[in-house]
């Protein structure tokens, strides 16, 4: 009896082997599947933290001077430019004591016109790289824009200046630190460096008594 239902089980076990696979999503192994989120979890750190670098440079005005000094020298600088008038053009719709609603919409109205002419038109000096489909809906929200609600008119940009973020992280940031416009933005205040490392959360400062502190930064935390 022992050796007939071992031979039973030998049997069921080796047809199970010999079945064909059942068609539908690929069988992924353990090991594989966990290797390919371990990638993605690391290059999405990987991108999170380019990210942050990218931001901390562009909150001290200093810094940014000489990022823009950096990409003017590389002939990119229109990238920069194009990312510091769209945080301009956001900042607008913060609340501003004794100016009309009419004059606000107006001044929105005009700076987002000045974005087109000078990033997206064709025979503009400036015009940077981007898809004809996320040029083409730009577009239509400026035809329409005193018909947008306040939130689609603040977020016009917002993909624009997520593509031009985008090529600085990818063309600019991996060599700005190796470059003289970064050891010059070192080595001109004392405390750049500490600025810097506190935007990137690696160390605390007090700068409430600090003149730089007080300077205006269009990327705010």
């Amino acid at each position: 009896m022992g050796i007939c239902h071992a031979t039973s089980r030998q049997t069921k076990s080796s047809d199970a082997l010999a079945a064909p696979r059942k068609k539908g999503k690929p069988v992924r192994t353990g090991s594989r599947s966990s290797l390919k989120v371990i990638r993605r979890s690391s290059a999405k750190r990987r991108k999170r933290q380019e990210t942050k670098q990218l931001k901390a440079l562009m909150k001290v005005p200093s810094s940014l001077h000489y990022l823009q000094l950096y990409c003017r020298r590389n002939y990119c600088d229109e990238v920069i430019l194009c990312c510091v008038d769209c945080e301009k053009y956001r900042n607008l719709f913060k609340s501003e004591s004794g100016v009309s609603v009419i004059g606000q919409k107006n001044a929105r109205k005009e700076a987002a016109e000045e974005l087109r002419r000078k990033y997206l038109d064709a025979d503009s000096m400036q015009e940077v790289n981007v898809s004809q489909q996320l040029r083409r809906k730009i577009f239509s929200d400026l035809e329409n824009y005193d018909n947008l609600d306040m939130d689609r008119m603040k977020e016009i940009f917002d993909d624009l200046q997520y593509d031009m973020l985008n090529l600085l992280e990818l063309n600019v940031l991996v060599n700005f630190h190796d470059s003289p416009e970064y050891d010059m933005f070192m080595n001109q205040d004392n405390n750049a460096e500490e600025q810097y490392d506190a935007y990137l959360g690696l160390i605390d400062i007090d700068t409430s008594n600090d003149a730089s502190s007080h300077q205006e930064s269009l990327f705010t935390p």
